[in-house]
Order: structure tokens, then C-alpha cells, then sequence
């Protein structure tokens, strides 16, 4: 390594979510390899994310009020890893020096919830900085509207999704279909997963429907098709095994999303 770089990442929150995760990974990894990375967030410190490896979070915590430049320290590379957080990015870049850097997960600029902000996601992408992008698609996004440079950076892998000692050749008799995400987020496309194993069981095929989800199952989910077990505030280590309980991961997210981090997961633990 050249020399040791203070990254600094901004997070809108500190929830459960696998865009969150994805941050604290890499600037785990990044610690790891000799950085001096500081995570600051308005939301309270990850302890779901645990510190198995004894170093803490892979990084140093701040809680702010609001992400201003002033409860910011100074930074070679500030990572905004929300299109709010791109204001905040730039303007800590002028207080204290260095340079900006986008951590884009999804362009939010074309989700149906959101459009009064529209005009706002738009100008925040407009701002020239360097991007770093978890999908091709988002790649080309930026580059094409926004005329940004934009280099593919797949998210990390948590080496604790791996497979298990003896790998299945094929699936269990009654096969187990797990289906992550919350409902409510119409991007994760829930709703079309669980329609599709309604099909798969009006055809015939019995299927064990297993749900994942950060929230409690809603009625209209289960109106859909029954589920035979629903996890949700699972923590965070036992999520593994139950990937790799199943048989088959059904994700089909919505175009504004990126590579989902339950794909990678899956393909780690061996699950198709």
C-alpha cells in the first residue's frame, strides 16, 4: 500500500438493510488493509453488525445530528453513500479538503415513492464526483445521464455465508423456496416472488415457502400463498444456516436496485 488514506463513508441510517451492510463491509475490508476509515451516521452505532473479528466495527463510529461539515473530521476521500448524503460529501470536501466519492447502490431518482424529490435526486447526481457502482446498469446510468465516471464495484461478500461441509446435489423432497426482503419495499419484488410460488403450487410442484424479512409478515402477503415459517428480527449470525437450509432464493428486485446482497449471499452458501 502507498500510503494509508482516511476514508470517511456518510450513512443516512444504521438500520438493518443490506445497503447498510454493504458499507460497513467494505469499510471494514478497507481497515483491514491499513486505512483510517470513520463511518458518521445520525443513526445510533450497528451492534447488529457484531465485532467477531476484535476490531471493533472495522472502523471508527460517530453519531451525528445531521451529517454537517462541522461534526465531520477531516478526510482524503469522503464516500456519500446516499444520494442525500452527496451534499453533505461535497461540503464537508470544502471545509476540510480532499475529494468526494459516490457509493451508488440503486439510482433513487426512479422510484414511484418518491417523485416530489425527483428534481432534487437529479441535481444531487448532477454535481461532478467520481462513482463507484455495485451493478453495470448503474454504471451506464451514470455515465450516460449524468456524464460521471463510474468504475463497477461488486458489494463484499460476508465470509460467513459460505457452503456447508457437504453440498447438496439436489433438492430436498419437498423443496425450500426462501423469498427475502420486506413486503412493503414494492423494489425488492416481494409481491412477484410470492406470486410466482403460487403458480409453482397451483401447477402441482409443493414448494415450503420460507420468508426472511426485517418486519412482521402483512395480510397481504399472506393472502398471496401460505408461508410455511417467517423470520424476521433474526439476527444477523444465524442468517447463514437458514440460506443454506434452503433450496432455492427467489429475488426478483426491480430495475432501480442493484446487485441484491441476498444473491451474493445465496451464491455463497451454494443455493441456487
Amino acid at each position: 500500500m502507498a500510503r494509508q488514506l482516511r476514508i470517511l463513508y456518510l450513512l443516512e441510517d444504521t438500520a438493518l438493510f443490506g445497503g447498510v451492510k454493504v458499507v460497513l463491509q467494505q469499510a471494514r475490508l478497507l481497515h483491514r488493509r491499513g486505512h483510517a476509515v470513520t463511518i458518521a451516521s445520525p443513526g445510533a452505532p450497528p451492534a447488529w453488525f457484531g465485532d467477531e473479528d476484535g476490531e471493533g466495527r472495522g472502523a471508527r463510529f460517530i453519531q451525528t445530528t445531521g451529517l454537517g461539515p462541522h461534526e465531520l473530521p477531516p478526510a482524503d476521500v469522503v464516500v456519500a453513500t446516499f444520494w442525500t448524503t452527496l451534499a453533505h460529501a461535497h461540503a464537508a470536501v470544502a471545509r476540510h479538503g480532499g475529494v468526494v466519492l459516490h457509493y451508488c447502490q440503486g439510482f433513487e431518482g426512479s422510484n414511484l415513492h418518491n417523485r416530489a424529490d425527483h428534481a432534487a435526486i437529479d441535481a444531487a447526481y448532477a454535481q461532478p464526483a467520481p462513482a463507484m457502482a455495485v451493478s453495470p446498469h448503474l454504471v451506464r446510468l451514470l455515465h450516460e445521464r449524468f456524464d460521471r465516471p463510474a468504475r463497477l464495484v461488486p458489494p463484499p461478500l460476508d465470509d460467513a455465508f459460505r457452503p456447508a461441509r457437504r453440498l447438496r446435489r439436489r433438492p430436498r423432497r419437498r423443496p425450500r423456496v426462501l423469498v427475502t426482503a420486506p413486503y412493503r419495499i414494492y423494489l425488492k419484488g416481494v409481491k412477484t416472488a410470492l406470486e410466482a410460488v403460487a403458480r409453482l403450487r397451483a401447477s402441482g410442484t409443493d414448494v415450503a415457502l420460507v420468508r426472511l424479512a426485517q418486519w412482521p409478515a402483512t395480510d397481504d402477503e399472506r393472502a398471496i400463498t401460505p408461508i410455511d415459517a417467517y423470520h424476521h428480527e433474526i439476527a444477523p449470525a444465524d442468517v447463514p444456516a437458514l440460506v443454506r437450509g434452503c433450496d432455492l432464493l427467489l429475488c426478483p428486485s426491480w430495475p432501480q436496485e442493484g446487485f441484491g446482497l441476498a444473491v451474493l449471499e445465496a451464491f455463497g452458501c451454494g443455493v441456487p
